[in-house]
Order: structure tokens, then sequence, then C-alpha cells
């Protein structure tokens, strides 16, 4: 009953604080403003998150595994082919695209400005990510549809480092997410005319 308790005020916080970042801005926004909107005192916000960046952080964190489940899911239904590692980017892509583009600006910032929660949250998400895509190459690595000369971690840094300059670029200008899920696909093609065995870029 307590843990429930504790987890509904959580995500009231986070809810509270989506909006406030989002109607007033992240740096505007004070944990002050979060706790009066939502009927706490500050110091209770601050037992649940350590920080203003922190709360950021975690907010935005808490789709990850949502994500994950749902992108393996497709994944599972479709065939082994170079196309799940499509599926798996836009999935990654539209993830990223449920939060506002000041919001990841923000938690960007507030990852790399403390140290402390550097290993944390933002990490923790692209550390997934690139678990999950791994998990795929390594498996279409196995199956020979990767050229073997080539090791599934080279091959999986390759096109997270791909994914997340796209990101970069997708947050910080006026590009939309179709327009980054386009460009990734086109870099993507590149990709593959190197990483496909004959055999498989043939019968694509």
């Amino acid at each position: 009953m307590i843990l429930k308790k504790k987890q509904k005020r959580r995500e009231k916080i986070m809810q509270t604080a989506r909006e406030l970042f989002t109607d007033n801005g992240f740096r505007d926004t004070s944990i002050l403003d979060i706790a009066e909107k939502s009927e706490l005192a500050a110091g209770t916000i601050y037992n649940y998150f350590s920080s203003k960046g922190a709360l950021l952080l975690s907010m935005l964190s808490e789709n990850i595994e949502e994500t994950i489940d749902s992108t393996t899911g497709i994944l599972e239904k479709s065939k082994e082919t170079a196309d799940r590692i499509h599926i798996l980017l836009d999935g990654f892509t539209d993830f990223y695209a449920r939060f506002e583009k000041p919001l990841w600006r923000e938690a960007l910032a507030a990852a790399y400005g403390n140290e402390d929660f550097a290993d944390n949250a933002l990490w923790n998400i692209q550390a997934q990510f690139q678990n999950t895509l791994q998990g795929t190459i390594t498996l279409l690595w196995t199956n020979r549809i990767l050229r073997r000369e080539l090791s599934p971690e080279t091959i999986t840094s390759v096109i997270y480092n791909i994914f997340f300059m796209h990101f970069l670029k997708y947050i910080n200008t006026a590009s939309t997410v179709e327009q980054m899920k386009k460009s990734l696909r086109e870099q993507m093609t590149t990709v593959f005319s190197g990483i496909l065995n004959k055999e498989s870029l043939h019968n694509g």
C-alpha cells in the first residue's frame, strides 16, 4: 500500500514537471514551482529526486522499457533480414519524439554537466538501446545475413553512432521525425552495402 502511494506520488511529480517544463521551459521552472502545482512540499520532491536535472532525466527514461518491449514484439513477428535494423531505429526515433526537443537538449546538458548522474538515466537509455540493437545485429550476424569478418560490436557501434548524430541534428534543428527516419534509411542503405553478405544484398 505504501509502495503504491509512493509510486503514484512519483508519477504525479513527473507528470507535473513535464507540464511545467513544456509550458515554461526547464530553466524557468523551479523545484518550488513543481512542488506547488503538485500540492507537495519542496522537501518531498527531493525525497524522490536529488535535483531538477535528475527529475528531468528520470522522466525521460520512464518510457524506455515500454518502447523496447513494443519494438521487440514487432521484431519477433518480422523476418530475419536487415529490415529488423530499420524497425529498431524507427522505434528508437519514435521514443525520442515522445518528448519535446527543448527537453532533450536540457537532458543532455544535465547529463553532461553532472558527473554524479552521468552513469544514470540518459546513459541508461542509450545503453539499453545499444544492447537491443546489438542483440538484433548478433542474431543477423550468427545467421550469416551480415558479413562474418565484421564483429557485431563494431557494426552496432557504427550504426548507433549514425543514429545518435541524426538524433542530435533532430533536436537542434527544425527537422521532423519523418525527415529523421528518411535520412536514417538513406544512410543505412549505404551502410548495408558494406555489412551485408552479397547473397543477402542480392536477395534484398
